[in-house]
């Protein structure tokens, strides 16, 4: 039986982190192609389409908040039970990724309500 302050960890989250921080790279990739796509379409031709992918990714993200914040909690009882552990770190790491695209996101939703607005 774990110690209490470990006892709330989903350990089942820690081992998918590897495939966690290979999705959230791919997030931030589709997020930055469409940043891009955004920018590109000056006419406000494609806003439409934009609109659609944009919910999607919003989508997709909201389906896998639940597992990457049950990643998160791990982190704490990791480093408790191996301080010199690297996973704490990675763990870290997909965090500051998680947030950094939950930013680029709520940019993106900005730019493309803004041009949305602008051209209706």
């Amino acid at each position: 039986r774990p110690p209490p302050v470990l006892a709330g960890a989903d350990w089942s989250a820690a081992l998918s982190l590897p495939e966690t921080e290979s999705w959230l790279a791919h997030m931030s990739g589709r997020v930055a192609q469409l940043g891009r796509e955004v920018q590109r379409d000056v006419e406000g031709v494609r806003t439409e389409l934009h609109l659609k992918q944009f919910k999607e990714i919003c989508v997709e993200v909201s389906g896998r908040s639940e597992c990457v914040r049950s990643l998160l909690g791990t982190e704490f009882p990791l480093r408790l039970l191996s301080p010199a552990c690297a996973v704490p770190g990675a763990v870290r790491r997909a965090g500051q990724r998680w947030h950094q695209l939950r930013v680029s996101l709520q940019v993106l939703r900005e730019r493309l309500l803004r041009e949305s607005n602008g051209r209706h």
